[in-house]
């Protein structure tokens, strides 16, 4: 049997578009073909739709489960925020003004969008 180059390519073809189908985890709608980890990739009954979010954890999930990959997470240190408390409390006002978005905010401060939208979140609770 010979190897089948694309598989989603097959998929395409044969069941179309994933985002026709719902998600096999949550019911929403579909975006991704998914494989069945541990089965073989050429066989397109191994493929599952699942949302953008399902697949991402049914991947992080799946990467766990192999024992290098999850003792070399393990070993990395823990990355700490390169904000002060009172740089965290200014940018949390700044936003709360509306006169900034996070990723001005973001650049202002030197870090990505999402630790913006983290803290801003933080700070309305």
């Amino acid at each position: 049997m010979t190897a089948n180059p694309n598989p989603h390519n097959t998929l395409r073809r044969v069941r179309g578009s994933a985002s026709l189908y719902r998600c096999v985890d949550c019911g929403k709608q579909a975006r991704d073909w998914s494989h069945t980890h541990k089965t073989d990739p050429d066989d397109i009954d191994n493929y599952h739709p699942r949302c953008a979010i399902c697949h991402k954890q049914y991947d992080k999930e799946s990467y766990w489960e192999n024992e290098e990959y999850r003792k070399k997470q393990l070993a990395m240190p823990q990355r700490q925020s390169s904000l002060s408390e009172d740089q965290k409390e200014q940018l949390v006002t700044l936003y709360a003004t509306g006169k900034y978005t996070q990723k001005q905010l973001a650049e202002r401060f030197g870090v990505c969008q999402k630790t913006i939208s983290i803290w801003t979140r933080k700070g309305k609770r």
